[in-house]
């Protein structure tokens, strides 16, 4: 009995290595847990701005700049696992820096620091 049915060519499958892996995890995990981290600091912080408030800020500022490199250098993709472009990352840090802003003013309007 002859077999019919067409072989299947292998795919490949193109592995990042683990420095290119390293700016989607703080991106997409590790950043959020550090921004989180730093909006409770500047909650509990008592005085009017504090290194907590520079804190925040900077883990902002990193994550933009990670997902930059993400896309830049190490041609990152999409949180669904699409290519990421140059649209992708403006989108990105205007909707972090947007959510930022509002977390932030809510934090220290909520928070002991500024009656």
């Amino acid at each position: 009995m002859a077999h019919d049915q067409k072989e299947q060519a292998p795919t490949q499958v193109e592995y990042q290595s683990l420095v290119g892996c390293l700016p989607r995890i703080v991106w997409m995990g590790v950043g959020n847990i550090g921004l989180v981290v730093a909006v409770l600091a500047v909650y509990e912080s008592t005085t009017g701005w504090t290194i907590a408030d520079l804190l925040f800020w900077g883990v902002v500022g990193v994550l933009i700049g990670t997902r930059y490199v993400d896309i830049v250098r190490y041609q990152g993709l999409t949180a669904d696992g699409q290519p990421a472009t140059m649209a992708h990352f403006r989108r990105y840090a205007i909707v972090l820096l947007a959510t930022a802003v509002a977390l932030w003013a809510a934090t220290r309007a909520l928070g002991p620091g500024f009656p």
